[in-house]
């Protein structure tokens, strides 16, 4: 089989170029934070290039703040970088961390003064090395956590650096968010290219593949691929002796084992991931893993058990400042409170979750907590509200490529198709989910299946009665 290839360079460059003119654009009178990651000069100043006149469009203004050979900056970059800003309008572009020695106390600015960036509505792109991005995410975590998105572009500059190439294509790549479902595809087939190409001897760089392609498969719902791709890259973590690594697919092989109802299977795989970050001292592992505990609690209806274990992720989550933790432990803290028939507390919930993943820009978890608010609102009986918030959800959903959430929101229009009365569009809503649960080996597949099956008996009896 022949292995595949990368897209032109030239048309991945373009588009993640104007990814980073419509983020800034976007973010309106708010701030944004931007990680932009870089192998080659070359690269960067045509991305920049391109950026640049998109911004202008906007009335919107780059100011470069170069550190990686000027001395004469200061090192409390923090104040430097809000010094540079003379109008709402105004991008600091920062290039760069400077020298070593600058580095630490500039990684400490940030890290402690964050909050005036964010208070200040700072819009602020950072580019930065593979080096350099470990250096924040090492010494400066709480400044990390408040980054919006991180766009990867580690394309060569015809210099043969092939082994190079590999290692800043791999860097980091996990962390890259999608915003449509032809950008993941094409993520996805990057992926699995440079992954074909690796020559031997690219164990970590490998690795590095493999964690970010079973994630994104895993948003595909393509589970069966997923599965392989985590158990592989738990298999070379731990020939690799990488803990970390291999606490990380434990928790994601969980994730897959709760997702397909093996939730004995997914509580050992937790637990033992809890263990590994407890052993690392790493938090937001832990907190994380809480989370997905809390959320298999309350799945087999240990209510007051899940409670406690969202709690104690969620004051992780605040005292890291993880607002993405936050915002996630949020939501299933509305979810209990709905079970609960706590109405008003879940609805306060939800809304607290979705401000701050649109402050973040999270589409898949806005999608999410727009379903869920209109789970709320039809459980109430504000149908045309929830046809409302289902079908913002859907859109979203559609976007991202979302499979298992797509047949989800289906499902639940189709409820409420039926209980109108509209058994004929109930009908077709029922089957376009159930065909999709089906292709994902989803458990949910049996519900969607009884509601076909009712909802088409009760058309069988209209038109007899009918006829």
């Amino acid at each position: 089989m022949q292995a595949p290839t990368l897209d032109s360079p030239d048309e991945t460059l373009e588009t993640r170029a104007a990814r980073v003119a419509n983020l800034l654009k976007l973010s309106g009178e708010s701030g944004i934070i931007l990680f932009l990651t870089y192998a080659y000069e070359a690269t960067r100043q045509r991305v920049q290039t391109i950026y640049t006149a998109q911004l202008a469009e906007s009335n919107l203004h780059p100011v470069y703040l170069d550190l990686r050979n000027d001395k004469t900056i200061g090192d409390d970059l923090t104040y430097v970088i809000l010094d540079h800003r003379k109008s709402p309008q105004d991008v600091i572009v920062v290039i760069g961390l400077g020298e070593p020695e600058l580095r630490e106390r500039r990684l400490r600015s940030l890290n402690y003064r964050r909050e005036l960036l964010v208070d200040g509505k700072v819009k602020v792109i950072f580019w930065l090395t593979d080096e350099e991005v470990r250096e924040i995410a090492m010494q400066a975590p709480d400044f990390w956590a408040f980054k919006h998105r991180i766009i990867d572009f580690p394309e060569a500059a015809q210099d043969g650096a092939v082994r190079q190439v590999f290692q800043s294509a791999t860097a980091f790549i996990g962390q890259t968010r999608f915003e449509d479902a032809a950008e993941l595809r094409h993520m996805i087939a990057t992926r699995e290219a440079i992954l074909a190409a690796l020559p031997k001897g690219s164990a970590a760089q490998r690795l590095d593949l493999l964690e970010s392609l079973w994630n994104l498969y895993y948003d595909t719902g393509e589970w069966g691929k997923s599965q392989a791709t985590a158990r592989s890259a738990l298999t070379l973590a731990r020939r690799r002796k990488d803990e970390p690594a291999e606490a990380r697919m434990l928790h994601g092989l969980g994730m897959l084992a709760q997702g397909q109802g093996r939730l004995e299977e997914a509580l050992s795989l937790y637990q033992k991931a809890k263990d590994a970050y407890e052993r690392l001292g790493n938090q937001r592992g832990i907190a994380s893993t809480l989370h997905q505990l809390g959320r298999l609690a309350q799945d087999q209806g240990r209510t007051d058990e899940a409670f406690q274990l969202y709690q104690q992720s969620l004051d992780i989550a605040k005292r890291l400042g993880d607002q993405q933790g936050i915002a996630y432990t949020l939501h299933q803290l509305g979810s209990l409170a709905q079970g609960q028939g706590r109405t008003d507390e879940a609805r306060d919930l939800y809304q607290q979750s979705l401000d701050i993943e649109k402050r973040l820009g999270d589409q898949r978890s806005i999608a999410y907590t727009l379903h869920q608010l209109g789970v709320l609102a039809q459980d109430q009986g504000r149908t045309d509200e929830a046809i409302g918030l289902y079908q913002q959800s859907l859109d979203i959903k559609k976007r991202l490529g979302d499979q298992q959430g797509i047949a989800s929101t289906l499902h639940n229009l189709g409820r409420l198709d039926e209980d109108a009365g509209r058994l004929k569009e109930a009908q077709e809503q029922f089957a376009q989910a159930l065909a999709i649960l089906e292709r994902l080996g989803s458990p949910d597949a049996a519900i969607a299946r009884q509601s076909l099956q009712r909802v088409q008996e009760k058309l069988k009896q209209q038109q007899s009665t009918d006829s």
